[in-house]
């Protein structure tokens, strides 16, 4: 499969390789496999596509250029598709440190970076409330399905208020000039709200992110509805894509996914 830049002007993604048919069961943790497990009713589904097609997205939606920076990157599948969709593109990986399956998520991305070649990748291990790098270290920094887990990192502080803190650090190291990006499950959308109860993954609220944000001294602040309709043609995929076009408010209500990005001020503005 070969993806090509979203702009005349821009540099020609590399051939996008197949990682699940790279990875051969031995050469990664077994919980690699154990994440990614394909049911057998599902099998006909290809995750490789999905997952393209998502980071496709979030490329064109950012537009993401010298080096970024992804918290809570997992097993860094997404980030490794990133370096190949947008080849002149540094991407660092971090995952916290004290998850029990961190140290695999690490391992199995840099496993998975030296298969494919994926050569502008760094895997890490960090704490997402004290990150190791210098203030203004990135050029983006994004938090892909990260914010929704982010209760994990101070006992003391709910949901929100970890999302605070998280975004805080993020808004640390970003440049003047810069983006830092959200993409999570939205609180918005009644079926988020109903599916994830009870569980460790709180959906996020894009409009209070958007708050935080302004008060972290960000502009430009866009966000963004998604859902993957490619190929769907049922009545609920024909009504989502209706009302994701109409308005990005209902469509947030809608999708059970957000996109959201916002710049960073420079000190002269």
């Amino acid at each position: 499969m070969k993806v090509v830049g979203g702009s005349a002007s821009a540099p020609m993604a590399r051939e996008v390789p197949r990682i699940f048919e790279s990875v051969r069961p031995g050469s990664v943790p077994d919980g690699f496999w154990d994440y990614y497990k394909v049911e057998a009713e599902n099998a006909v589904i290809n995750p490789q596509e999905q997952m393209v097609r998502f980071v496709s997205d979030i490329r064109d939606f950012l537009q993401p250029v010298g080096t970024a920076l992804s918290v809570g990157c997992g097993f860094g599948i997404q980030e490794i598709l990133l370096s190949f969709l947008c080849p002149d593109l540094k991407v660092v990986g971090v995952d916290i440190l004290d998850d029990k399956r961190a140290d695999t998520k690490i391992r199995s991305m840099k496993v998975i970076a030296n298969l494919v070649r994926a050569d502008h990748v760094e895997p890490l291990l960090a704490d997402g409330g004290q990150l190791p790098f210098r203030e203004a270290s990135f050029d983006c920094v994004i938090a892909i399905d990260s914010l929704s887990h982010a209760d994990y990192m101070r006992e003391d502080l709910h949901l929100e208020a970890s999302q605070s803190l998280l975004l805080a650090e993020m808004s640390r190291l970003v440049r003047p000039g810069g983006h830092l990006a959200v993409v999570d499950n939205s609180s918005m959308s009644p079926r988020n709200v109903m599916r994830k109860s009870g569980t460790s993954c709180h959906p996020v609220n894009p409009f209070y992110l958007g708050m935080v944000l302004e008060r972290l001294g960000h502009d430009d602040v866009r966000i963004l509805p998604y859902y993957d309709l490619i190929g769907r043609t049922d009545l609920r995929a024909l009504v989502a894509n209706v009302l994701l076009k109409r308005s990005h408010t209902l469509g947030i209500l809608l999708a059970p996914l957000f996109m959201l990005s916002a710049r960073k001020r420079s000190e002269s503005s």
